[in-house]
């Protein structure tokens, strides 16, 4: 069962009978083959794995060092976790059902579930347990001051694509990718991605785990240079090109980067977002609720705003204190507003004093008009009588 040109070079243990005789099982026998040879002539666990997951086609990235967490007996069940950890995890622990744990055939089970669960094409279900095995692997833990909490279900990401219908060949921008589960499923479906992550750590991650995918670009740094505006980088990468925001947003980046890509970059058809249930209320809000404000109007004016989901804390590692959803944003085809930024500067101006009558915001010899009341409050005000009161402030 092992690849011919290596049947001299090393007996590997024997494999489970769970595996079918096909091409994958003779590609299996060879990879196991490679670990085992590696192994028993005592190589540095890193380079094998990492000379394996070359010879293979796979990622550097892939290989997570889960072999530091096991011992020497142990050490080569490791080196395969760490190879199969790139790819769907379940058919690896299926396999792994059918060896015994306390020898070296750990390592063949794991190569089995590598390539039972594909090539490296198939987006990785991260689960909790393996988000933290892929953090500890490399001294990280998520960062509450980045506002950090991974998606954990692979269900929801779906979901999350499949609201954007995003085309092959689509430039998606992703901020927030975190470990990349999401990253990887626009990478399966043709998209060509932009990827910005703050975190350093996290951003070395991706760099290693899909640095060398096509399509992908990764933008270190943050993704906002000043309250709102998006940072030169990625504007120097999107372009001119249309694009569409996918992503799950870190909480505090949410709010004022879906302001600058709603009011300056027209070129940006919809953002598909998990965000905090406060900030999507916010955005969606009607007039006369507490909710309802200045982003309320400009959503309203320049975009339609519709909720998809709510997520419960425990669709996310860590759970955060608040119930999250994931909303779809999506640009009007003709808004009418010829000043986006203006329009949103002229709605912050009439809300800053929510309870103030707008004659003492805007002066009473403000030109008013027809059917507003300059003793009403701004919060009573839908968002086409805001858009006249800015249209009679331009005149």
């Amino acid at each position: 069962m092992v690849r011919a040109d290596l049947q001299d070079t090393v007996t590997v243990h024997n494999f489970p009978a769970v595996v079918a005789p096909d091409d994958a099982t003779h590609w299996a026998g060879g990879a196991v083959a490679h670990i085992l040879e590696c192994f028993d002539a005592r190589a540095d666990k890193w380079n094998a794995v990492r000379r394996l997951a070359a010879e293979r086609g796979i990622e550097p990235a892939r290989i997570v060092a889960i072999g530091d967490q096991v011992n020497d007996v142990s050490m080569i069940r490791g080196a395969g976790l760490g190879v199969a950890m790139g790819n769907a995890i379940e058919p690896v622990r299926e396999a792994a059902a059918h060896v015994t744990r306390s020898n070296a055939e750990d390592g063949v089970a794991h190569a089995i579930g590598m390539v039972l669960a594909g090539s490296g094409d198939t987006p990785m279900a991260q689960t909790a347990a393996e988000i933290k095995d892929l953090l500890a692997s490399r001294g990280l833990a998520p960062q509450k001051r980045f506002g950090q909490n991974f998606l954990i279900d692979q269900n929801l990401v779906r979901k999350l694509v499949d609201e954007a219908h995003p085309a092959p060949g689509e430039l998606v921008l992703e901020v927030g990718p975190g470990t990349g589960t999401l990253t990887e499923e626009l990478l399966s479906r043709g998209c060509e991605v932009i990827a910005c992550e703050l975190d350093r750590g996290l951003a070395g991650l991706l760099r290693e785990r899909l640095g060398a995918r096509p399509g992908f670009t990764l933008v270190e740094g943050d993704c906002l240079a000043g309250k709102r505006h998006i940072s030169t980088e990625i504007v120097g990468l999107v372009g001119a090109r249309p694009f569409v925001l996918i992503a799950n947003l870190p909480y505090g980046a949410a709010t004022p980067l879906m302001l600058a890509l709603l009011v300056e970059h027209p070129h940006c058809r919809g953002m598909f977002v998990t965000i905090q249930k406060e900030v999507g209320d916010r955005l969606a809000a009607p007039a006369g609720g507490d909710a309802y404000g200045s982003i309320s109007v400009v959503a309203h004016a320049l975009a339609t705003v519709r909720t998809i989901a709510r997520l419960p804390p425990e669709c996310f590692w860590p759970r955060p204190e608040v119930t999250s959803v994931m909303i779809a944003v999506e640009r009007r085809a003709s808004h009418g507003i010829e000043h986006p930024a203006g329009f949103a500067d002229f709605c912050q101006r009439v809300f800053e004093n929510r309870r103030k009558q707008l004659g003492s915001v805007l002066g009473r010899d403000f030109p008013w008009p027809g059917g507003i009341d300059p003793t009403v409050r701004a919060e009573r005000l839908t968002p086409e009588q805001i858009v006249g009161l800015w249209r009679a402030a331009r005149a």
